[in-house]
């Protein structure tokens, strides 16, 4: 018999269990426990994106990761810990996926997330290793505040407004405010110009 992969369609989660369809609603209790201890996987299907959340070990704590292939290339974004996997959290991570598929070049958007995050994927880098690799004249260092530019940096690693509060010691208010700032200061309209925007001002120095 095929395997059934777990599917969340509208805002509920269909997968098989002992031969027997079941379906629960997303961001319940339910899902919480079954994305603590079920399949590990799981297809999300928004719009025009569809991908794959796996659920992985890193460090000895249990993070949450979409698989998403563009032009033969593999993208990983972070979605989080159980807790922060929300439907909210995968249609956000689905529309800066789309949002990516539309960009022109693609490549040079790819090489400016390279030049950011070069040494390591994880959020929790040092500061300083990632920072020594833009030099200080760079046009967005030039262009933002240190904090402006540390939450800058956490929006296009993938963190949702909640990761990024937890991560600078911030209220989700205040990260809300300083995004308002990004947005004016970027002159965009939305997360995925703000990452566009930001990345050609990275490979531009």
């Amino acid at each position: 018999m095929a395997r059934h992969t777990p599917s969340v369609k509208d805002d509920r989660l269909v997968y098989v269990l002992d031969g027997v369809v079941q379906m629960l609603r997303v961001d319940s209790d339910e899902w919480q426990d079954w994305l603590s201890n079920g399949d590990g996987a799981f297809r999300f299907a928004w719009k025009s994106c569809v991908f794959t959340a796996r659920r992985e070990q890193r460090h000895g704590k249990t993070y949450w990761y979409a698989y998403w292939s563009l032009n033969k290339k593999r993208y990983k974004p972070y979605l989080g810990p159980a807790q922060d996997v929300t439907l909210a959290r995968l249609r956000e991570v689905a529309d800066d996926l789309i949002a990516r598929s539309k960009a022109p070049n693609e490549t040079l958007l790819q090489a400016g997330y390279e030049r950011l995050f070069s040494s390591e994927r994880e959020t929790e880098t040092t500061q300083g290793a990632e920072d020594a690799r833009i030099s200080a004249s760079s046009p967005l260092k030039k262009l933002l505040t240190a904090r402006e530019y540390a939450i800058m940096k956490a929006i296009i690693a993938g963190l949702s407004n909640k990761q990024i509060a937890r991560q600078q010691s911030l209220s989700e208010s205040s990260v809300k405010k300083y995004i308002s700032i990004l947005y004016s200061k970027l002159d965009v309209q939305s997360r995925s110009q703000a990452i566009a925007k930001a990345l050609y001002l990275v490979i531009s120095s």
